[in-house]
């Protein structure tokens, strides 16, 4: 796209309203939570979901656009990782994302082994940066991160489960 011209933050009791709504016509077997902006509106989805049986919540985590403009301030980064981490099934970002989520979680109390030189995260493997994320305390049941390119037509991804982890540790 050619960049985001500007972003509305939908006050979070009209957020709630929409999502009651929604919960009580369809009852969802999956949700996919995209961007929030406010600490208030990831309380209310992580409030929504905590009375819901979904079988699949997936989270598409993203605090800085490609282009480089912040979306997610840090506190509200911090909300969601506290609140709605735990309750995903899967949370998918790309490595610079992870790298700036580490970044603003080092601070987070119950966050051991969390790499302490942002020079040396930047110079992470996939791997370490995903089990870094794996170890937070409110960490997520799967996670999947978007690699770079290595060609044009070459990724490198990395998908990792809380079972797959916690069996390698």
């Amino acid at each position: 796209t050619g960049g985001i011209e500007h972003l509305y933050d939908i006050p979070a009791e009209i957020l709630d309203a929409q999502l009651q709504r929604v919960a009580m016509d369809l009852r969802p077997d999956s949700v996919k939570i995209g961007l929030l902006r406010s600490v208030e509106q990831v309380e209310t989805v992580a409030a929504l979901l905590r009375k819901l049986p979904c079988r699949c919540v997936v989270m598409d985590f993203v605090i800085v656009s490609t282009s480089g403009a912040r979306l997610m301030e840090p506190e509200v980064v911090r909300a969601a990782v506290r609140h709605l981490f735990p309750l995903c099934t899967l949370v998918m970002m790309r490595r610079g994302n992870a790298l700036e989520l580490l970044r603003l979680c080092r601070a987070l109390p119950g966050n051991p082994g969390l790499p302490p030189a942002e020079g040396a995260l930047c110079k992470n493997s996939l791997a370490e940066v995903a089990t870094a994320i794996m170890r937070l305390e409110a960490g997520p049941q799967a996670l999947f991160l978007k690699g770079e390119e290595v060609s044009s037509d070459a990724y490198t991804d990395l998908f990792l489960s809380r079972e797959a982890f916690t069996e390698a540790e």
